[in-house]
């Protein structure tokens, strides 16, 4: 028997252009403030991303809408969700975890990550964002 499936040819440009563009990102965010080269890089880098996703797709994967969903939605949201119960259960067993670091100042910290104060983020050591759900 025949294979009726259509072989499609592998441009290796395209992965070096996505890792050029993950490069940017990276650059991107290493910087601080909105300097000349932030501003150059924030300025096409999503747009990239689009169109070398739009490029590498391939519809002849799957076998209408519904599947696609379903594939999206096992290997994007379900882990999304995951890593969110995390987190949940982080602030609900600690809630001193963030608060430490806020005491000292400005800026919080989680195990060395700086971030600035979002409103998902409460001074008061608990997490704020899950306040409204729980």
């Amino acid at each position: 028997m025949e294979s009726t499936t259509a072989v499609r040819k592998y441009y290796s440009e395209i992965d070096v252009a996505r890792g050029f563009v993950l490069f940017l990102t990276v650059f991107a965010h290493t910087l601080t403030g909105h300097t000349f080269w932030f501003n150059w890089v924030s300025s096409f880098i999503m747009q990239a991303f689009f169109f070398l996703s739009g490029m590498t797709f391939n519809p002849d994967k799957f076998d209408g809408f519904g599947h696609f969903l379903k594939v999206k939605i096992k290997k994007r949201v379900i882990p999304y969700f995951a890593i969110c119960l995390v987190g949940l259960i982080i602030c609900l067993l600690r809630p001193d975890y963030r608060a430490r670091s806020s005491r000292r100042g400005g800026a919080m910290s989680l195990r060395g990550f700086s971030t600035t104060r979002s409103p998902g983020i409460s001074t008061s050591g608990r997490c704020g964002f899950w306040r409204g759900f729980l």
